[in-house]
């Protein structure tokens, strides 16, 4: 898609903690009704109020909760340096599968600051350039966050942080595999994270800066969307677009050849990827429903459901369904290899849902490609 400059908007009262997202979504999209439902002789949604409940109940609120989990990965990484042993090794584990659900639950609206800042390469660039990583640990330059920061996107971010807390099939990692160099690049690189994370969340802070509302105004006064299609077709075209990164780069990449060149598999050394892709959909899912972790609004889906009630429930069920046939396909590298029906079918599911999005709801919402 292509890029696009945000502009500030005036300021504002600060967006609330995570506790408190609930009650301040009410105050900020006004008289929104947070309800997906639109029962018989409901009046349907105007796309200005699903426009601002995707931006306040799902994205920012998506980059809020990554925020939190970014910070708690980087004090498990700190407790981990500080004193290596096993126990702490799999707490920093789970804390970067922890941080990396939020992320990967936000690449269906990879638009706006993520893109231009940019912020999506530097944390989620793939695979790992092990051969200058380890040129880096060997050498001797201060490992600090404004070092990682200053290093190729393929040198740090989620995956570098992946192969320090992993380590590979040949050699898994362990508490004395870390050794000083190892653990202050492991500090640095999540500091390094939670650093771009903070920075995408903030951009999209009602009091900082506030493309929430870039989008939520599109076509009422936005610097960013003069009108309010325009904004409906920058989440449909994202939507359609992480259905086509699943199906066909994170995993038609892997399968492409015989055997599959695990190389190519994004999350390969923790065993993420089917979480991964999951995730992914669920994104796509939370955009179309208005929700993401309970807290419930409109989403795209709220606006076919006036237009087409037939369409919206085939496209909601394909949803469920590619998730669950995602999830159907248990470890993905074991898949890709012993299981090729379980990654075609669940490539097929999504490859359908992206039809679906984009030759049936565009259309019937007045969006073209």
């Amino acid at each position: 898609m292509p890029l696009r400059l945000f502009a500030a908007g005036p300021g504002r009262t600060a967006w609330p903690s995570a506790a408190g997202r609930a009650v301040a979504c009410i105050a900020l999209v006004g008289l929104i009704a947070c309800d997906n439902a639109s029962g018989p002789g409901a009046d349907p949604p105007e796309p200005s109020a699903v426009l601002k409940s995707i931006a306040a109940d799902v994205i920012y609120p998506t980059y809020v909760d990554l925020a939190e989990r970014a910070d708690s990965l980087a004090a498990a990484a700190d407790r981990l340096a500080a004193a290596p042993d096993s126990g702490r090794l799999e707490a920093a584990r789970q804390a970067w599968r922890a941080a990396r659900s939020p992320w990967e639950k936000g690449e269906g609206f990879l638009f706006g600051p993520v893109v231009t800042l940019p912020i999506d390469a530097p944390i989620d660039s793939w695979p790992v350039n092990q051969i200058d990583l380890q040129a880096v640990l060997s050498g001797n330059a201060a490992l600090t966050k404004a070092y990682l920061d200053s290093l190729d996107v393929n040198l740090k971010g989620f995956h570098t942080l992946e192969y320090l807390l992993f380590g590979d099939s040949a050699t898994p990692r362990t508490p004395e595999s870390l050794d000083l160099r190892a653990r202050q690049y492991l500090q640095a690189a999540a500091a390094s994270l939670a650093g771009e994370v903070h920075r995408l969340k903030d951009a999209w802070d009602p009091g900082k800066g506030d493309y929430l509302d870039a989008l939520a105004d599109a076509g009422h006064g936005s610097a960013v969307y003069e009108s309010e299609t325009q904004g409906l077709r920058e989440i449909l075209f994202a939507m359609a677009s992480i259905c086509q990164e699943v199906a066909n780069e994170k995993i038609y990449n892997v399968i492409r050849v015989t055997p599959p060149d695990l190389i190519q598999e994004e999350s390969r050394f923790s065993g993420n990827s089917t979480a991964d892709f999951a995730d992914n959909l669920r994104s796509a899912r939370d955009v179309y429903r208005g929700s993401y972790l309970g807290e419930s609004g409109q989403g795209i889906g709220a606006l076919l459901r006036a237009k087409d009630p037939a369409l919206d429930r085939r496209i909601s069920g394909m949803l469920d369904s590619s998730i669950a046939k995602i999830e159907a396909m248990g470890v993905f590298g074991e898949a890709a290899t012993a299981h090729r029906d379980r990654v075609d079918s669940a490539s097929s599911a999504i490859r359908a849902l992206r039809a679906a999005l984009i030759l049936e709801a565009a259309p019937a919402l007045g969006v073209e490609f």
